[in-house]
């Protein structure tokens, strides 16, 4: 069986909730375990009652080191997933439609003479949104 190790700061709420979520979805086909650099040494008991709320079981869920899977009689880790690089993709994904309805609105606001007048002074597509369109679309 493969394992999965998730690793976390504080090891008490997002780990643990995935620890649980995973061995829940997963169905005895691979195990998971969650760790942190900085352990809390509590669970945070909103992330009990959330697992609670979805019917998962998390009876061993408890905040410890990663230290403790670099033993000799730790599980062999197969994967090792940390919740940074998710934490910074998935908040640029959910802002990322944000920024660009921001900067669409702008070009919108944009009168259509100023782009016409762009190209009719020679400059390509790159050069006359660069200089004229998006200057004027943060200014709005």
């Amino acid at each position: 069986m493969k394992s999965v190790l998730f690793l976390c700061t504080g090891n008490s709420a997002r780990s643990i909730l995935a620890e649980a979520y995973f061995n829940h979805a997963a169905r005895g086909r691979y195990r998971a375990f969650s760790a942190g650099s900085h352990p809390t040494g509590v669970v945070n008991p909103l992330a009990l009652q959330t697992l609670e709320r979805h019917g998962i079981a998390a009876p061993a869920a408890r905040s410890k080191n990663w230290d403790e899977f670099a033993q000799p009689d730790a599980p062999q880790i197969d994967f090792v997933i940390g919740f940074f690089p998710g934490a910074v993709l998935a908040v640029g994904l959910y802002t990322a439609a944000f920024v660009a309805e921001a900067v669409r609105s702008g070009i919108n606001a944009v009168p259509p003479g100023q782009a016409e007048a762009s190209r009719a002074l020679g400059l390509t597509f790159g050069q006359s949104l660069r200089q004229i369109v998006l200057p004027q679309a943060f200014r709005t």
